[in-house]
């Protein structure tokens, strides 16, 4: 009995370094975190996107907000086309106004979207800017723009947003296309000014390429699977944990930005779930979205449910390609 007992410590004291030996190193986290950024290339992506915003402004406010603008309105109103003032104010003035003050309170936005891209550069030390891009929304379900449906459609609103590298580049002119009716009415914005580029936060990698320096905070369990803990600061000095899941090819399960305060509470949380293989990629179903206030309550929620993804697609060249003359841009 004793021999037994004894060959079995000898067997534990021996397996224990092997095991701790076989463990990942920060260096081939690194590495593989950022090898997994450069995986999807181009895609295909339906995905359903519930946005929860809090109040902004109590309804005492908005009251005096309503009542202050319809004032002014009513004020500045000149008759036009025999409209008198009253119907003015019940058609025009009130409803213009409550749709304005909806956005102060809590509410909830339901969208689907068919997103069509292309990365141009995907070395980019930062998150990668360099896509290329088209995107439709809608409040039915989401349409590629190229099939026939989209091409004839003019019921809803449609976004039609594509990127093109060197005319953006060379003329420094904004590279969102948005129209109720392609290709009249047509209308060319900035897309920094309109976060163009933040629909990839879906693609279940880090924003940030990880540098050398980051740290390895040690493990964590993220829905019953074991996860690594990295810290790091990204290019624009702001401290990122990310927890990486090696088993599905270092992609990351929950992404943290932390305030730069002495509290380094978390401003923004990504947490990306329900990874599931798409032509050998894996990618995250589910995606939950959180900003943060500084006193830590929640003030935005957005919730994207991936519905259909098709990755590495080989679209024809100059697919992206913006035909301004089309738009008579």
């Amino acid at each position: 009995m004793y021999r037994i007992v004894f060959t079995i410590i000898i067997m534990l004291c021996c397996l224990n370094p092997l095991c701790y030996a076989a463990d990942i190193s920060i260096e081939e986290l690194i590495s593989g975190v950022n090898q997994a950024r450069l995986t999807i290339q181009s895609g295909e992506i339906q995905t359903e996107t519930i946005e929860e915003k809090a109040a902004r402004k109590t309804e005492e406010e908005i009251a005096a907000y309503i009542q202050k603008n319809k004032e002014k309105d009513l004020k500045q109103y000149v008759p036009y086309l025999g409209v008198d003032a009253e119907t003015f104010e019940k058609d025009y003035v009130i409803p213009k106004l409550n749709y304005l003050a909806n956005k102060d309170r809590q509410h909830t936005k339901v969208e689907h979207a068919t997103t069509l891209f292309q990365i141009v550069d995907p070395n980019t030390a930062s998150f990668p800017k360099l896509y290329q891009y088209k995107l439709t929304l809608e409040s039915s379900p989401g349409l590629s723009l190229d099939s026939e449906p989209a091409q004839n459609h003019h019921a809803g609103l449609i976004y039609f947003l594509a990127y093109d590298l060197q005319t953006q580049v060379r003329l420094d002119i904004g590279d969102i296309i948005t129209t109720k009716s392609l290709p009249s009415a047509v209308k060319i914005f900035d897309s920094d000014e309109y976060f163009g580029y933040g629909h990839y936060s879906l693609l279940g990698r880090p924003f940030f390429r990880v540098p050398a320096g980051a740290k390895h905070l040690g493990k964590e369990s993220i829905d019953d699977r074991e996860c690594h803990v990295i810290i790091f600061t990204n290019d624009y000095k702001q401290k990122v944990k990310i927890w990486v899941d090696d088993s599905i090819d270092f992609c990351i399960r929950k992404f943290e930005s932390l305030s730069d305060s002495e509290t380094e509470h978390i401003s923004f949380r990504m947490e990306y779930k329900d990874y599931r293989k798409f032509n050998d990629v894996w990618y995250p179903t589910s995606i939950e979205e959180t900003s943060y206030k500084n006193d830590g309550t929640i003030y935005r929620r957005k919730m994207v449910k991936v519905t259909s993804a098709l990755f590495n697609v080989d679209f024809p060249k100059d697919f992206f390609k913006i035909d301004r003359d089309y738009f008579g841009q």
